[in-house]
């Protein structure tokens, strides 16, 4: 469309207004423009037609026979544009449309599919498509809605919403404990068998804090996994003891196993979740409403994610983060 067509579009929209109006008068009041810019737009329009459109005289306006039928078109254009404009700002209340959510795999099956359930029953208008995968993800040139992404952040001309935090505690199985006893301090970890997440050729270091307290661990792992999921299988199995996120250690495993929190006022350090969305613009109401859901499922697990509500700048180099070598949720991070 080029700069005339805008043009001849906006002279339309004048007409109508004209037509409405009665007056060059009225027009010019109703629509915010003095009343000589309402009149060249109207000899302009007839010019580019070659036909008139409107008899005037200094007392009425009454449209011609090809000024009647041209207005019947114009006003159905400018309807459509009014109508355009209102279905915009219903799909700027409503959650609706589809929602692309990428996640890396872990954080994907065992927090965000819990979430769908309840997102897809409160928003009947939504569609939901979920991307798990460890690979970086382009936001804008893939649609991506929001992503779900792990820190730390550096600076980018996407935006990131921190919606909370987790940490890792210990977890083991009853089994494995009634077999080889609990740890009462940090240091009694090296006397038990350890499942660590990343591999066996890196140096294993579990960082623990207590209030003020930090302690290093320096672990012999009996066995090493890249994956939360299969890590904490491996616990269930009574294995051995392993760093987990809480959220999805509350949930039975397998038959009847259970896991349980060890040396419960030991944890990680805090970890940031952040919202990634491609611009502010971004942020619907489907996408608003997603991350609220979000902040609701982090928040027993994350006591003061309600005082993290700002916004930061994200780099297209943090999707490509990785956490496979330390305590982190996810082998890389997908925003």
């Amino acid at each position: 469309m080029n700069e005339t067509t805008l043009r001849d579009l906006n002279d339309m929209a004048i007409f109508v207004a004209i037509a409405d109006a009665g007056s060059l008068t009225l027009a010019a009041s109703r629509t915010g423009l003095p009343k000589s810019n309402v009149s060249r737009r109207l000899m302009r329009l007839e010019q580019r037609l070659g036909t008139r459109l409107m008899e005037r005289n200094t007392r009425s306006l009454r449209l011609t026979e090809a000024g009647a039928l041209y207005l019947r078109h114009c006003r159905r254009m400018v309807q459509a544009a009014e109508e355009a404009d209102r279905c915009m700002d219903y799909q700027l209340e409503v959650p609706r449309g589809i929602l692309r959510i990428s996640a890396p795999v872990t954080l994907g099956q065992q927090l965000i599919t819990g979430l769908l359930p309840a997102y897809l029953a409160r928003y009947a208008q939504v569609q939901v498509e979920l991307i798990l995968s460890e690979r970086p993800f382009d936001l804008r040139n893939e649609a991506i809605d929001v992503a779900v992404q792990t820190g730390p952040l550096p600076d980018s001309t996407l935006v990131a919403q921190r919606v909370g935090q987790y940490t890792l505690h210990l977890y083991a199985a009853r089994g494995y404990l009634q077999q080889h006893g609990t740890p009462e301090q940090p240091e009694a970890l090296l006397q038990h068998r350890c499942l660590a997440l990343g591999n066996m050729i890196t140096p294993n270091v579990w960082v623990l804090q207590q209030a003020a307290r930090q302690q290093e661990i320096r672990i012999n792992p009996v066995a090493s996994v890249n994956d939360f999921t299969a890590l904490q299988l491996l616990v269930a199995s009574g294995s051995g003891i392993a760093l987990l996120p809480d959220y999805f250690c509350t949930r039975p495993i397998g038959n009847d196993a259970r896991l349980v929190r060890i040396l419960p006022h030991w944890a990680s350090p805090p970890t940031p979740l952040y919202a990634v969305y491609p611009s502010q613009l971004g942020v619907t109401p489907k996408v608003k409403a997603f991350v609220g859901l979000l902040r609701e499922a982090l928040n027993p697990f994350a006591p003061d994610h309600q005082n993290a509500t700002h916004t930061e700048p994200l780099s297209a180099e943090a999707t490509q983060h990785s956490g496979r070598r330390t305590p982190q949720l996810s082998a890389s991070a997908s925003g």
